[in-house]
């Protein structure tokens, strides 16, 4: 539904974006995100304090996107004094700017900018499919330009906990070695799980397909 190769089930979505951030940057790395971005603001410096992943905030605009000018600013040269700058976070919808959705071609031209700069791009799709919803278009057509994507399973699904992290089968590996070592280890899961993969063929099924 979302384009990418596999996928990993984690409990709290904080967790989906710790182990994205932490599979994708090395400790010392930068990620560039958002002064408003849900990671910076809401999980307690989980990605220095666990990670010791250093980040960029720049100014969400109105519609909580990233202003091109400003990433492009925001990338560091090669210098040994200098964190490096390795991720690219993108928030779709974007909640503290109001459940503002971001589109295809601004997702794709910021995936074309960053990727021809050897940076990756996650996006933090919590309530993705109320994204494609507003567009229109699959989900898949969102997830496509980025490296990685998380959505939330109870927000908008209905299920009653979890969130999943997508991806490519060599970074959902190292993701999920990541998540054992976060202690997200559960033998439990298949029942959370299952109501998930329900909410998903019933409430994202039709989204999934664009209609």
């Amino acid at each position: 539904m979302l384009g990418k190769e596999a996928g990993l089930f984690v409990p709290p979505g904080r967790w989906a974006t710790w182990q994205q951030i932490l599979a994708h940057c090395n400790r010392g790395d930068e990620v560039i995100l958002g002064n408003k971005a849900h990671t910076f603001l809401y999980e307690a410096g989980g990605i220095s304090a666990l990670g010791g992943v250093h980040s960029c905030q720049l100014p969400n605009q109105a519609d909580g996107s990233l202003a091109m000018e400003d990433i492009q600013a925001a990338i560091r040269p090669n210098d040994v004094h200098h964190p490096i700058s390795r991720l690219i976070c993108l928030e779709n919808t974007h909640n503290r700017c109001g459940g503002t959705f971001q589109t295809v071609e601004y997702i794709s031209m910021v995936g074309e900018f960053s990727h021809a700069r050897g940076l990756s791009v996650h996006m933090d799709g919590a309530r993705l499919f109320n994204a494609a919803i507003a567009l229109g278009v699959p989900a898949a057509c969102l997830g496509a330009p980025v490296d990685s994507v998380t959505f939330c399973l109870s927000k908008g699904l209905c299920a009653p906990v979890g969130s999943v992290l997508c991806g490519s089968k060599e970074f959902i590996a190292k993701a999920h070695r990541i998540r054992k070592q976060l202690g997200g280890g559960m033998r439990q899961a298949g029942i959370l799980a299952a109501a998930g993969i329900i909410a998903i063929k019933n409430d994202g099924g039709a989204v999934g397909r664009g209609s």
